[in-house]
């Protein structure tokens, strides 16, 4: 009986233990395949940016090799502070604006105004979501106030 038991409960922890695998390699999976989606969206982003502001083919070659130069940069920082974001947005944000004034270099005066009124309008929308979710979250806080008031 003692035998019986000890057996059960080996097999219990071997498929345990299996689940506890199984989930993890499923959550990689995730992660790799939400890289791959988020690395995707910031190319078509990139497209769709060199097509408003109507870049040349060299303008183009320009702007990859522009990235190409900050992609390590931009990866060695996120792997240095994988866990505080908050260290990391200084460095970032210095980085980002040498990224930036070197891919300005490549525009002419009309695409440097267009790209500017771009970042504008996109800042304005972020600010815009920013705010809603803040009074979603406000009012979510309110409701569960409210019948404790009761």
């Amino acid at each position: 009986m003692k035998m019986m038991k000890s057996l059960l409960i080996c097999g219990l922890l071997v498929a345990s233990a299996h689940t506890v695998q199984a989930q993890n390699t499923g959550d990689q999976e995730m992660r790799r395949e939400r890289a791959h989606e988020m690395k995707k969206e910031r190319a078509e982003r990139g497209e769709k940016l060199a097509d408003e502001l109507e870049l040349t083919e060299d303008q183009r070659a320009a702007w990859k090799e522009i990235r190409a130069k900050y992609k390590p940069e931009y990866t060695a920082l996120r792997e240095k502070h994988n866990e505080n974001r908050k260290a990391a947005r200084t460095e970032m944000k210095a980085i980002r604006e040498q990224h930036r004034a070197e891919m300005e270099q490549v525009l002419t005066a009309e695409q440097q105004a267009e790209w500017e009124a771009i970042r504008e309008k996109k800042k304005a929308e972020r600010e815009q979501q920013r705010e809603y979710r803040k009074a979603k979250e406000q009012e979510r806080m309110r409701q569960e106030a409210a019948p404790s008031e009761k």
